[in-house]
């Protein structure tokens, strides 16, 4: 009798240790529930891919001498996540957070002919730092019984501050400076009107994550995320980011 005891207490708690199909392998000493609710931080890093149309206004004359077309940045983020397992492969989740990135946009080399001396090339530099708060919501959904899951997530950002700075470089020749002092081979221009960068961005996202059980009650998750703006970063010019990004999250159990 006491054999068939066990074994049923045995096979009730596996079941419920895989409410969310995690491998969780409590004993018959700590009998375990499998939460459905968890709670947990994520943080990220990736690659973005600018494209836009930013003219570059003289402060004086208001005289586009460029246009910024295509940039590259590096965003981080950092976030409190709660998440909810509606069913033993869907769940739904909620976050909010903060980012921030750092990106570039460079020109095509401008050349200036010299009499007696090799050509002088220069292009224009726009360096950008962004900040957000980000609320986001969203769902995955397992793919069969693997650890693997698909989800769509959708975020609003709410710009919280950004810094901005104009410059001008020289590609060549190497024996080249700027008459600054002490010489240099840029040279940073006075303040400017570029762009008004938009108060509130919507950023769908696909995501692919890998689930991996810790021991009880708790669960990490590396992810793959790819982010799209929708509409424009900026207030007045065509501007779309595309992003890459590698997260890891780590869940706790309520």
């Amino acid at each position: 009798m006491r054999c068939i005891v066990t074994t049923i207490v045995l096979i009730l708690s596996s079941g419920l240790a895989h409410t969310q199909q995690l491998p969780w392998n409590p004993s018959l000493r700590h009998p375990y529930t499998a939460p459905s609710t968890f709670m947990g931080i994520d943080a990220s890093i990736g690659y973005s891919m600018h494209s836009a149309s930013l003219p570059y206004l003289d402060q004086v004359y208001s005289i586009p001498c460029c246009t910024y077309e295509q940039g590259s940045g590096a965003p981080f983020a950092v976030s409190a996540v709660i998440e909810k397992w509606v069913m033993p492969s869907i769940t739904v989740s909620a976050s909010l957070g903060i980012s921030s990135e750092s990106l570039a946009f460079t020109t095509d080399p401008i050349t200036i002919p010299r009499v007696g001396k090799p050509d002088l090339q220069t292009r224009y530099v726009f360096e950008h730092r962004q900040s957000w708060m980000s609320f986001a919501l969203g769902s995955r959904m397992r793919i069969h019984a693997s650890p693997l899951t698909v989800g769509f997530r959708l975020s609003g950002n709410v710009l919280v501050g950004s810094a901005s700075q104009h410059k001008e470089e020289v590609v060549g020749p190497e024996d080249y400076f700027f008459l600054t002092d002490p010489p240099s081979k840029e040279y940073i221009l006075p303040e400017t009107r570029l762009t008004d960068v938009s108060a509130v961005v919507l950023r769908p996202a696909f995501v692919v994550t890998y689930d991996m059980p810790l021991t009880y009650g708790y669960y990490a998750s590396p992810q793959l995320r790819i982010e799209q703006s929708l509409g424009s970063l900026s207030s007045k010019h065509s501007w779309s980011a595309t992003t890459i990004s590698l997260g890891l999250t780590i869940y706790k159990g309520l």
